[in-house]
């Protein structure tokens, strides 16, 4: 195992083998961007509460529909930029893509959520959206804030083309075209607090 990877801090650098073989062992989560290692900080009870609440209601919604939902345990390979992630939640429909020899690493998702907090919002909105465009069967994005009602819904018409809609009221339905579902967002912020 390389040197960089004898260091216990929380950034530092490493082939991509290196990181799938220390991320086996370690005791928190880390994304891969480009050779950089980066411990991924703890989330809060509201983006706890919804990322789960966004699985629980994928799980139900997709059983028997030849789509399989996953949570935040499972890893995304994105190989255009060098980079392993950590969606928040996604769902694969049809077969699911595996990285070979892993069982933990996905390829092909069609659907990617992130739950926004004030230190990921112009990630997940910039440089991680880049990314999971480069993903050929990747059509559409839910980004979740976590500090307001808000669902912004990113959907893939042509390659070039994307459509956003917003979502802001607990009255409303987020319509998630690429699973043919309607999610009301009070599923999606059930017990969930604002400050």
């Amino acid at each position: 195992m390389g040197e960089a990877l004898k260091q216990t801090q929380e950034r530092f650098f490493a082939s991509p083998e290196e990181y799938l073989e220390w991320e086996e062992k370690a005791t928190y989560k880390s994304e891969y961007r480009q050779g950089e290692v980066t411990a991924m900080a703890g989330r809060s009870l509201n983006h706890n509460t919804i990322s789960g609440n966004i699985f629980g209601n994928f799980f139900t919604m997709l059983i028997g529909k030849g789509c399989r939902p996953f949570n935040s345990d499972m890893k995304l390979d994105i190989p255009l930029s060098h980079s392993f992630v950590y969606p928040d939640a996604m769902v694969v429909c049809g077969t699911i893509e595996l990285m070979e020899g892993r069982q933990d690493v996905v390829k092909n998702p069609t659907l990617i959520v992130e739950v926004m907090s004030p230190s990921t919002a112009d990630y997940d909105r910039g440089e991680k959206f880049v990314n999971y465009r480069s993903l050929a069967m990747f059509k559409e994005y839910l980004l979740l804030d976590s500090r307001r009602y808000q669902v912004d819904a990113f959907f893939r018409k042509s390659p070039q083309e994307w459509q956003m809609l917003i979502y802001q009221d607990l009255s409303e339905t987020v319509l998630i075209q690429s699973l043919g579902l309607k999610l009301p967002m009070s599923d999606i912020y059930t017990d969930v607090v604002f400050e």
